[in-house]
């Protein structure tokens, strides 16, 4: 593995544009405000997970200039479909308003839906001047640009709800954007609020208030994540508060069910806490619940708690532990970090190409059938009983009878973890671009 300086040297060879250039160094001075152990753990817990590995660090550059923004917002190609016995029906495709292969979006999410619109940020960026800090919103049905809003720094989503985008930059800004415009309606200040060197990692975006987590990112920064309850309409911060110091906040979107969220949040580098660890909030108020040890030393990833009735399945390395909602007491555990809740049916990835229906309340397995994506790095529950699996590849859509129905190459590397919205997948890629399709 690399170290950071070594990493900085192969991608600078293999750049040769100053554009490029410019995108390398914001990339390399991000990693270089972490340790050289987090970076380690990161990309060692995405390649076991055994796929999404441009969420990490890329040691890929593409040749040409098509990454750079430059005249007139982007347009969106015409629409392509393929058979929907094969893959997804593609709908459009928007180039230019996202993220090209680098670091992975750590900061917060590249793609959101609200309503009739569909919403990008360009992440770490690719270009100077104008192409900085770009969030773009689009047409849902059609992926035609509608308006473009500049933060003036690395620009990532938390989400979108009641008309309102909330974005921020890599540090110190959280902006309420107006879905319908692109206006703001509202900022926020982390320094004002005294939390310098604080960014906005993950949120669960709900109305009328949401929990947005952020973690310290200085490198050898044990301050602990905090999360803020947020107006969502008027930007308003009514509570804070803090999690366990020497911890970060993973990158999973927190679920909210009946007005509680879980954060997960794992080690800054290693020994600075005892372990990961799960804090289920509840949103109204800021108030934790409980917190619940899931072991294991760093382990950043992607998975987000899944909140069940009476359960909550934490995802870790190298276990999927379920707790007591009512008291975050442990209920059973198995190997396998990767899970998802399609219906009342809970899929769990093993090692070894497994892939198990489990009962969610023993974790007894209730039947196991070979997984079509060898090392699936996500599950995603795709409505009507069906389940998707990835990697950074590509996808495989299982229906209720554990048969694959569908499978999907992607256009490019992804560069975050797909969005699916009703009957839509939006997904990010490593070539900038944003591209819908239909679920059939």
């Amino acid at each position: 593995m690399p170290s950071p300086l070594d990493l900085d040297r192969r991608l600078r060879s293999a750049a040769g544009s100053p554009d490029t250039e410019k995108a390398l160094g914001d990339v390399m001075a991000r990693i270089r405000r972490r340790t050289r152990q987090r970076v380690l753990a990161i990309a060692t817990v995405l390649a076991v997970a055994g796929g999404l590995v441009a969420l990490s660090l890329v040691e890929r550059h593409r040749n040409d200039d098509s990454s750079v923004f430059v005249g007139e917002p982007p347009g969106t190609s015409a629409p392509e479909s393929t058979s929907g016995e094969t893959g997804l029906r593609r709908l459009w495709s928007a180039p230019d308003v996202g993220m090209g292969e680098s670091f992975g979006a750590t900061s917060g999410r590249l793609a959101v839906a609200w309503g009739d619109g569909i919403f990008a940020a360009e992440g770490f960026g690719s270009g100077g001047g104008d192409a900085v800090g770009r969030i773009s919103g689009l047409e849902r049905a059609s992926g035609e640009v509608r308006w473009t809003a500049r933060l003036g720094g690395p620009a990532f989503l938390q989400g979108a709800t009641g008309g309102v985008v909330i974005a921020n930059t890599q540090y110190e800004k959280i902006v309420g954007l107006d879905a319908d415009d692109g206006t703001v309606r509202w900022e926020i200040s982390l320094s004002a609020l005294g939390l310098d060197g604080y960014g906005a990692v993950t949120s669960a975006i709900a109305e009328p208030l949401s929990a947005i987590g952020l973690s310290a990112n200085g490198e050898g920064d044990v301050r602990p994540p905090v999360v803020l309850g947020v107006n969502t309409s008027t930007g308003a911060v009514t509570w804070r508060t803090p999690l366990v110091e020497g911890t970060d906040l993973e990158w999973g979107t927190p679920p909210v069910n009946d007005g509680q969220t879980v954060f997960l949040s794992t080690l800054s580098h290693a020994g600075s806490a005892r372990e990961n660890v799960a804090h289920l909030l509840d949103v109204a108020d800021g108030s934790v619940r409980w917190m619940a040890g899931t072991g294991g030393g760093q382990s950043f990833h992607f998975f987000p708690a899944v909140i069940n009735g009476p359960y909550v399945h934490l995802p870790g390395y190298p276990e999927l532990v379920t707790v007591d909602r009512a008291d975050g007491s442990r209920r059973w555990s198995r190997p396998g970090p990767v899970g998802a809740l399609v219906g009342d049916r809970l899929w769990v990835a093993g090692s070894g190409g497994s892939l198990a229906e489990v009962d969610p309340g023993t974790g007894d397995v209730v039947r196991e059938i070979a997984s079509p994506i060898e090392y699936p790095a996500l599950l995603l529950e795709l409505g009507e009983g069906r389940l998707g699996l990835l990697d950074l590849e590509q996808l495989a859509v299982l229906d209720a009878d554990g048969q694959v129905r569908l499978r999907q190459a992607w256009q490019a590397s992804l560069v975050d973890t797909p969005h699916v919205d009703g009957n839509m997948l939006f997904v990010s890629t490593g070539d900038q671009a944003l591209t819908a399709y239909s679920i059939p």
